[in-house]
């Protein structure tokens, strides 16, 4: 239910802008300036941005950058797809690294589960 915004880079067009935040979180890679600032720097075609209504589809492929924003109040179900032992050895590396995280050796201090919203780049 609801209506959603996305807007889709090519993939690595946040790192060559620039704009990839060193920021840790666990399943994605952040961007340092929103989704209309990166798309004033890019080529045509290189960035596209899609409703969504209930009920419809998108594919984000593997290293496309992308940032949603809801239109309306609304649910959205995601998941991750491909080969079982890609989509498990996937799961175990973000599992070992978020082990790190929270024991404290990796992105301490600079992450987005423990900074406040106002800090989130």
């Amino acid at each position: 239910m609801g209506t959603k915004r996305f807007y889709l880079a090519h993939p690595g067009a946040v790192k060559q802008a620039g704009m990839e935040s060193r920021k840790y979180d666990a399943w994605a890679r952040l961007s340092l300036t929103s989704a209309e600032k990166l798309a004033a720097g890019q080529e045509d075609g290189a960035f596209v941005v899609a409703d969504l209504a209930p009920g419809d589809v998108l594919y984000v492929p593997g290293d496309g950058w992308h940032e949603v924003v809801n239109l309306t109040p609304g649910v959205l179900l995601s998941g991750f797809f491909g080969p079982r032992t890609r989509v498990l050895s996937r799961w175990a590396w973000v599992q070992a690294r978020e082990g790190l995280h929270r024991a404290g050796l990796l992105g301490r201090g600079h992450c987005t589960c423990h900074a406040g919203r106002a800090e989130m780049s």
